[in-house]
Order: C-alpha cells, then structure tokens, then sequence
C-alpha cells in the first residue's frame, strides 16, 4: 500500500518529465503512433536536464530517508555533471564532451529524473 504523497511538487514534476522523456522515447521505438508536439532542440534539452537533475538533487536531501536518499543524490549529481559537461563543451569553455549523447539518450535521463522525483514524492521525511 502506497502512503499518500507528501510532496505534491515532486511528484507531479515526477509525472510532467517522466511524459516529456517517455512519449518521444516510445515514439521513436514505434511503440507510440503519436509524439509531442513541442519539439525542444537539443541545447535547449541539456539545459532542462540540468535543471532537473539539480532540482532532484535538491529535493532528495530535502524528502528521502537515507537508504534511498544516497542513490537518489548518486544518481542526480551524475545527470547533472553529464549535462554541465556537455553544455560547457557546447560552449567552448571545456574541450572534451561525451559523445553517446544524443536525443534518446537525452530522453532516458529525463524518465530518470522522473522516476527519482516520483520516489522524491513519497518520501519519509
């Protein structure tokens, strides 16, 4: 039995770039016969993905226990440190970027960031 969520910000925030991430993704796999609308440039995309992943960051020290806590704040500060590193590279500021991202790949860090904000939701604290 689920508890009721104790934060509503996280868990509909959970939901909102779970679809973002999701409905593309299952489109692109053919699982889906439709897509979003908005279609959102990949600059653009890295800049929400960070955004995101600080969000959770933030919201994993402020709504998990400690167990879940951990592997929450592992997971948000590698999504953000990947999207810094791509943006910063998109920048010139650094010469080095990670190749493997692409708009799926992007995508998948969105349903992460989605599901960690939906654990966010129903935390203990």
């Amino acid at each position: 039995m689920l508890d009721e969520p104790k934060y509503w910000v996280s868990l509909i925030s959970g939901l909102i770039v779970i679809a973002l991430g999701g409905i593309p993704l299952l489109n692109s796999w053919g699982l889906l016969g439709f897509s979003l609308p908005i279609v959102i440039g990949s600059p653009i995309l890295l800049w929400v993905v960070a955004v995101v992943g600080a969000y959770l960051l933030i919201d994993t020290f402020l709504s998990e226990d400690d167990t879940i806590m951990w592997i929450s704040a592992g997971v948000a500060f590698v999504i953000l440190a990947i999207a810094i590193i791509q943006i910063l590279n998109g920048m010139g500021i650094i010469g080095f970027g990670i190749p493997f991202i692409t708009q799926t790949v992007l995508n998948v860090l969105f349903v992460i960031e989605g599901i960690g904000l939906l654990v966010a939701g129903f935390g203990d604290k």
